[in-house]
């Protein structure tokens, strides 16, 4: 993977759980309402892995955000575009 990917998933964990610790969500929570384990999720939420759009829908979906609006709101960093 190449490291722009590579902080991408990173940056994507980091706002997910920015956003799941703004709706006072624990991890367990956004877990069980996507149908996936705890494990999963904070590899995920860790940047340890890279989801598919399905998986992160379904995980956005369960903080009660739609997938338009995380991205829309994911911070930008220089030279993305």
């Amino acid at each position: 993977m190449k490291e722009s990917e590579d902080e991408l998933i990173h940056k994507i964990g980091e706002h997910l759980h920015t956003l799941r610790t703004e709706k006072g969500l624990s991890q367990m929570d956004v877990a069980s309402a996507a149908g996936i384990d705890k494990s999963a999720y904070q590899r995920i939420e860790r940047g340890r892995t890279n989801p598919s759009i399905k998986m992160l829908d379904r995980v956005v979906r369960a903080t009660g955000t739609s997938l338009r609006d995380f991205f829309s709101t994911l911070p930008q960093s220089e030279g993305d575009f």
